[in-house]
């Protein structure tokens, strides 16, 4: 939800994308100059009390949003006594009205109000512009784009600022790319919106004050993701074009993050190892430049924040020409706006470890941002931020961080100020309030908070803290903060000290004496199975993973799954693809195989089905499938590339053996090594699977020898 100038520029909730690189080490290219002991300027206090925030500066983007649109109607628009009054609620509704996707009834009456004043005959171009978008936000593309197409020429003989022009002529991309209309159109709407973007920084579009606001139009990477990279040749010789009358300050911070963007590009997010020397000297040499642009763009405006909010990142990769820190950078930022997203993003990027950063500097930063009480702005948030990112990117224990009392005490404070003064986002922060009490084992907390959420739980925080995948945690907080809580949680440590056999015994007695908690009862016979995984595991070998006959501890995309008489498991999807998983979090480092045999049938050739592996605390998964039909083994989904490698000599039945080692993917096919694939995840716990596709209702295949063992690292 977000209104239409702030849709356009796709950029209130963009991130930075540092990727995972290492700081360079290679050999034809030199390092960057080691960086001077910054002992000059010492770190900042965050000011709690500045009245500089993006409360205001929404104030301000209001006040240009209605001096550009609403009264430039009221003194040049194409006006009419019978639509007048309309025409100026209509403009209003299609700025500030929190349209959707998908179409909701807002979003219809909106449009109707549109539809409306074309019917009188209004043929004013900002009006007829606002109707085409109206059509967007019902998802009717085509007629969107037969509006603005239409109008954009009439623009050009109004009076209105190019501004207007431009985010009517973003839209028009955004409908082919909705369409799916060929590439070569697309790349014609891209051009004219860059056209126009060009000219509306140089016609009076933006005031002598509003460099910020223009700055929001002039993120290259954001328009790069959402079309493919056709934006980003572009971005330079529009600036340079357009240079004489652009705001310096703009032009400058504009270029600066042109450059750092396409030097990343070049240089790309993997290891610095597999940078080629060539990508290399393109990142240093736009970095040194783009660190030049930022520094005069300071002194510029030392006001502003998006240039000492750039510089972290320059500072940060190592191309700083200065003695300033990160932190340094960050303090000049938010002293021109506290809650200056961007300056979040890059800073707590610089605590990460690949940067230097420990998670003691992690977690003091966000004690900092939490103590502020600023909950009239993001800033307190940033603490849940910077525990999250302890979670997911630290491989260290941070046991001791979370056992600290000022942890779940500013992190309760946290969520409930947040819940009262941001109550949209209250099932969010009620969530991350739940999953810290998972974390502090502070489990009947936890329970009665997910009583009270029910169909709104939010899984992401369960994720950002543990590594266990977050549909198996809520399932024991439900059992935790139960009634019978305690014998599982005594059973859970039991395991974890390798003393099976004991927690066997509280399960059993679980069995024979239902407690009557329906969720208890039914999870009695999920830990059961996992449990024997666990005794399997400490034997140093293969596991079986053949499930049981109630299917206990698998997780069932589609329903076309069964097990014979023999343990063989069998697979019938009906059409659609689905997926089979084992609700057991390995260590990285896992070995996995199992046996395929399509059944016979006419409809055997049109099934695919494989192995299905996906990240503990991600919800997608990637597939390594075999397909009788074209006899090809294709390997796609999350944290891989699509692969698809002709097969030689598929018999009757075919092992599939997948070895997940650190960042790689080897895969064999009856004995052969066939694929050996780079991943773009790092080392992480892993949950495995099956999955089966068949493009119709017939037939199937069978699944035996399905089996896991840990491998490498994993067997430590």
């Amino acid at each position: 939800m977000r209104n239409w100038i702030l849709v356009l520029t796709l950029l209130i909730a963009a991130t930075c994308c540092l990727g995972a690189a290492k700081k360079p080490a290679r050999k034809a290219v030199p390092k960057p100059a080691a960086k001077s002991t910054p002992a000059v300027i010492k770190p900042i206090p965050l000011p709690a009390n500045s009245t500089h925030t993006q409360a205001e500066f929404d104030k301000r983007l209001a006040q240009f949003v209605d001096r550009i649109t609403v009264e430039a109607y009221g003194e040049i628009g194409t006006r009419d006594p019978k639509w007048d009054d309309a025409a100026i609620k209509f403009i209003k509704a299609v700025n500030v009205e929190k349209l959707s996707t998908p179409a909701d009834d807002e979003a219809l009456k909106v449009c109707e109000q549109g539809k409306s004043l074309m019917d009188q005959g209004c043929n004013d171009p900002l009006v007829v512009s606002c109707y085409g978008i109206a059509e967007f936000y019902v998802e009717r593309y085509a007629e969107s784009e037969g509006v603005l197409r239409k109008v954009l020429p009439e623009f050009a003989k109004s009076r209105y600022h190019k501004y207007c022009a431009r985010i009517a002529a973003s839209y028009v991309v955004h409908d082919r790319v909705y369409q799916g209309k060929p590439q070569q159109e697309i790349v014609e709407a891209c051009k004219q919106e860059m056209d126009l973007l060009g000219q509306s920084l140089v016609d009076g579009s933006y005031g002598p004050k509003d460099q910020s606001i223009a700055l929001l139009q002039l993120k290259p990477e954001e328009r790069t993701s959402a079309t493919g990279g056709i934006y980003e040749p572009l971005w330079k010789p529009m600036l340079n074009a357009k240079q004489p009358g652009i705001d310096p300050y703009v032009y400058k911070v504009a270029l600066g993050r042109w450059l750092v963007n396409s030097g990343w590009r070049t240089r790309g997010t993997g290891w610095a190892s597999d940078v080629s020397d060539e990508a290399w000297q393109v990142f240093e040499k736009n970095l040194k430049q783009a660190d030049k642009l930022f520094r005069e763009a300071y002194k510029l405006r030392p006001g502003l924040p998006e240039a000492p909010a750039e510089m972290v990142r320059i500072t940060l990769a190592g191309y700083s020409s200065g003695t300033e820190t990160a932190r340094n950078w960050f303090d000049r930022a938010v002293a021109a706006q506290l809650d200056f997203v961007y300056a979040y993003d890059y800073f707590t990027w610089s605590l990460m470890p690949r940067w230097g950063g420990t998670p003691e500097e992690m977690y003091a930063f966000g004690l900092e941002c939490a103590k502020t009480r600023r909950f009239d702005t993001s800033v307190p948030g940033w603490m849940w931020t910077a525990l999250a990112q302890m979670g997911i990117d630290f491989q260290v224990d941070t046991t001791s961080i979370w056992k600290d009392p000022r942890t779940i005490e500013w992190v309760t404070t946290v969520c409930d100020e947040y819940t009262k003064t941001r109550p949209q986002q209250a099932e969010l922060w009620q969530s991350r309030k739940a999953a810290a009490d998972w974390k502090t084992q502070r489990y009947e907390d936890a329970y009665k908070i997910l009583g009270n959420l029910t169909y709104k739980i939010h899984t992401d925080p369960f994720a950002q803290v543990d590594s266990t995948d977050p549909i198996i945690i809520l399932n024991k907080i439900r059992v935790y903060g139960g009634p019978a809580g305690k014998q599982f949680v005594e059973a859970d440590k039991l395991r974890k000290a390798r003393k099976f056999e004991e927690a066997r015994a509280i399960y059993e007695k679980l069995t024979k004496n239902p407690t009557g908690d329906p969720a208890a009862d039914g999870f009695v016979n999920h830990e059961l199975e996992t449990l024997k995984t666990d005794i399997s595991l400490s034997k140093d070998g293969w596991v079986d993973l053949t499930p049981n006959n109630g299917f206990s501890a698998w997780r069932q995309i589609g329903t076309g799954w069964s097990l014979d008489e023999d343990g063989t498991i069998v697979a019938k999807p009906d059409r659609v693809p689905f997926t089979i998983t084992y609700d057991y979090t390995f260590r990285p480092g896992v070995e996995v195989e199992a046996e395929f045999e399509p059944i016979p049938g006419g409809a055997s050739d049109a099934l695919a089905a494989g192995i299905a592996i996906r990240r503990a605390r991600s919800t997608s998964t990637f597939n390594i499938t075999l397909s009788k039909k074209d006899g090809k083994l294709a390997m796609q989904g999350s944290g891989i590339r699509d692969v698809s490698t002709p097969i030689k000599n598929l018999q009757a039945r075919n092992t599939i053996n997948v070895k997940i080692g650190i960042q790689q993917a080897t895969v064999s096919v009856n004995g052969k090594t066939v694929a050996d694939e780079y991943l773009t995840f790092a080392s992480t716990d892993l949950i495995v699977g099956l999955c089966c596709t068949n493009s119709v209702s017939e037939g199937g295949v069978k699944i035996r020898g399905f089996r896991l063992r840990q491998i490498g690292s994993g067997r430590d």
